[in-house]
């Protein structure tokens, strides 16, 4: 599962849009073992250091993780965030969390 970060450009809080998208999530998770991995991303803007934006990535993956939990997903959560992964301006959709799910070793979401 990919979203785009509804999230303010330079905030990784999650909005309202996020938070639907996370709940239907949670409920297809709760009960289920297995592993996720939460990946964060940044835009780049050729303005914000790679430092900030590996930190704001990871700040977005971690919401989505802490998230996630309080909703009562209990597989093992992973996160990290890449920062902004291109070296030229990108778009809104750099802006992302992407989530997946893995039992057993085998891809399932």
């Amino acid at each position: 599962m990919t979203f785009a970060a509804g999230m303010v450009a330079v905030a990784p809080a999650l909005d309202a849009g996020d938070q639907a998208r996370l709940n239907q999530l949670a409920r297809e998770l709760r009960g289920r073992g297995g592993l996720l991995l939460i990946s964060g991303f940044a835009r780049q803007n050729l303005i914000d250091g790679s430092k900030f934006l590996k930190t704001l990535s990871l700040e977005r993956a971690r919401n989505v993780a802490d998230y996630l939990s309080t909703k009562g997903v209990r597989a093992w959560i992973r996160f990290d965030g890449y920062g902004a992964i291109t070296t030229t301006p990108g778009t809104a959709d750099d802006r992302r969390v992407e989530i997946r799910w893995s039992n057993a070793g085998r891809r399932v979401l």
